[in-house]
Formats: structure tokens, C-alpha cells, sequence
């Protein structure tokens, strides 16, 4: 018998909470632990939370091994938005402030409209990833030849929007092996110098930060909870995964 757990799925909250089962959600036997972040509310996100984790994790065990967690956001029309202090009060007591554009309002709305739909567009944020890959290959694996599949090293893309829902930003997962350099600070760097400014899509106003991975499984967990039937949080196009054959393993 499948065991039940209440309703949401919150294995922090919930764990030893003795309240009443209303809508029950059935752990699946290949049951593995979440993020504790990670909320499921129905049967259907545990079911497809759980089977993206699956292969992850399996990504994993396949050989991915993953050293630096890269978060970087996408240009946006709010970066042109200047805020104007409208009054001039003691103390800056109920001063109001407005904001002004760089260019002309009636030229700058439909700009707007254009960029708020293509930063919003799964497929075109994909695209500017690939992008950001072969950036990345160049400047922080050396690889100049985008051809040679055997060097490229493998990484994960991650798209997700958020708590605000706004607008999606990216995680990036890479592996350490034949990378450039081995430290936090030498990485940031590159990527706020010589990516960053050959990355037109890349946010000028918002500093692309990278943090070590010490659990790849926890962040991989993590990294998967925007996961929904409507919404694939790990970018396939973009990301450079491992596909296991009867002999041997194979990038894809």
C-alpha cells in the first residue's frame, strides 16, 4: 500500500504534522527525498516533479559532476526605467518619486512590449542560452570549435521565473573538469567581463554571480522545483547532457 501524505507536499512543514489527510498525495515507490523548499500541491506536480528528478539525478550517476552554479538574468525594458524624485520634503517625508525612460515614451512602449514578450518566450530564452553556452565554452573551457562535440564539457540550464513570475532567469550548472580556472572569484570575473560583454541578451545592471556546488543532488533537487506539466524548469536544447547506451556513455 502506497503510504499517503497531506495536502500540500511539504517535507519541512509537514514532517511529524499530525494534521488530517485532505487530498492525499500517493508516494510513488521510486519515492526519493525533495528540497526542503520544494512545495507539491497536487498528484499530478508530484508525479512529473518526481520523474524530472529522477533523470537528474540519474545525469549524476551517469558521470555529470558539478562544480559551480552560475545565475545570470536576461536584459530587460525595467533597466531603462530612471526613478525621479517628483518632491523635495524635510527629511524625505512622503516624497513621491516617478520614473522616465531614456527615449521617447510612445517609441519606448512597443520596444517594451516587444522585449517583455521575448523575455517571457521559453523558446527565444532558449535560445539566447545556446548563446551563452558557446560563450562559455570559449572563455572558460578554451574551446573555439564548437563542432567538436567530444570536448564540449557538460552543463545543465535551468529556466525559472521566480517568486515574482515576471520574467525568467537562469541557473547554469557546470562541471569543473577542463574548466579554465578553480576559483569563485576568477569565474565571476570572466563571466561580468568577457561574456557579459559579448552577451547582448545579458542584464548590464545585474551582476552574474557563481557559488560552488557541494551537494549535487540537493541543488539539482532544488533547481527542478518550478518543474509542471505546462513548464520544463532543465533547458534540453541548451543544456549539454549524458545518454547511457549499452556499452558506453554518450554526450547529447
Amino acid at each position: 500500500m502506497k503510504k499517503l501524505l497531506p495536502f500540500p507536499l511539504d517535507f519541512q512543514s509537514y514532517e511529524g504534522n499530525p494534521l488530517p489527510l485532505v487530498n492525499p498525495i500517493k508516494l510513488s515507490k521510486k519515492h526519493i527525498p525533495f528540497h526542503k523548499n520544494v512545495l507539491i500541491n497536487t498528484q499530478e506536480e508530484y508525479n512529473n516533479y518526481l520523474a524530472m528528478l529522477q533523470y537528474l539525478n540519474n545525469q549524476v550517476e551517469l558521470g555529470f559532476k558539478p562544480k559551480w552554479m552560475v545565475t545570470y538574468h536576461l536584459k530587460h525594458p525595467r533597466e531603462f526605467l530612471k526613478p525621479l524624485k517628483e518632491t523635495n520634503n524635510q527629511f524625505g517625508h512622503r516624497d513621491t518619486y516617478g520614473y522616465k525612460y531614456s527615449s521617447h515614451l510612445w517609441n519606448q512602449v512597443g520596444y517594451d512590449n516587444y522585449m517583455h514578450n521575448r523575455r517571457n518566450d521559453y523558446d527565444l530564452v532558449s535560445k539566447e542560452n545556446n548563446h551563452i553556452k558557446n560563450l562559455i565554452n570559449k572563455y572558460l573551457y578554451g574551446i573555439k570549435r564548437f563542432n567538436r562535440k567530444d570536448k564540449v564539457p557538460n552543463m545543465m540550464f535551468f529556466i525559472e521565473k521566480g517568486r515574482v513570475k515576471l520574467q525568467y532567469h537562469i541557473h547554469l550548472l557546470l562541471t569543473g573538469q577542463n574548466c579554465l580556472f578553480n576559483d569563485i572569484i576568477d569565474i565571476e570575473d570572466t563571466l561580468n567581463s568577457s561574456i557579459l560583454l559579448r552577451a547582448k541578451s545579458l542584464s548590464k545592471t545585474k551582476h552574474i554571480h557563481c557559488t560552488k556546488v557541494d551537494t549535487p543532488i540537493e541543488v539539482l533537487s532544488y533547481l527542478n522545483k518550478e518543474t509542471k506539466k505546462e513548464h520544463l524548469s532543465l533547458d534540453t536544447q541548451s543544456s549539454v547532457l549524458l545518454k547511457k547506451t549499452n556499452e558506453t556513455t554518450h554526450r547529447i
